[in-house]
């Protein structure tokens, strides 16, 4: 496949972090919001209704598990950076991601994906990164100044001539 557009760029902390705080894991932040406004009401509640002591345990393990869920996204980013140190002798490999006539392809390490433009549902624009969404959640990231063949403005016109029915951002 003769590459039209070509980037590359070592996946950081911060990148992996952005995507699965946003989108493959969640929490969004109006859940998390929730949740810590109806602890809130339930510990005004115990604590007016006089049951603070019968549920005090119960509210602590609720409250550790609303902190698990929270950093869960860092967790999962470190254990993976973690996970590809060891494989990769202690380096973090380079991705490479080549826009074709007809294909994406990713190149990370021993790992090789090529995915045809149909498959691409949507294009999400994060803070660091822009993401091809291939189902709800997973995608291929896209590091803005990490083209090495082409720019980010040539990669938003073939995705709209590729990808007609998306919104590009």
């Amino acid at each position: 496949m003769e590459p039209l557009l070509e980037q590359e760029y070592t996946t950081g902390r911060r990148m992996l972090t952005e995507f699965y705080r946003k989108i493959a894991l969640g929490p969004r932040p109006a859940t998390t919001a929730v949740i810590a406004a109806v602890f809130a009401l339930v510990c005004l509640y115990a604590v007016s209704a006089g049951i603070w002591e019968d549920i005090r345990g119960f509210y602590y393990c609720m409250l550790a598990l609303e902190a698990v869920i929270f950093f869960l996204p860092n967790l999962t980013v470190w254990n993976i950076l973690r996970t590809t140190r060891k494989r990769n002798d202690g380096q973090i490999p380079v991705t490479r991601v080549c826009l074709g006539e007809d294909a994406v392809q990713l190149l990370e390490g021993m790992v090789q994906i090529t995915t045809p433009y149909s498959k691409i549902c949507r294009v999400v624009k994060l803070k660091h990164s822009y993401v091809l969404m291939l189902d709800q959640r997973s995608g291929i990231l896209l590091a803005p100044d990490g083209f090495t063949k082409g720019s980010l403005e040539e990669c938003r016109a073939l995705l709209q001539r590729k990808c007609p029915q998306l919104r590009i951002p």
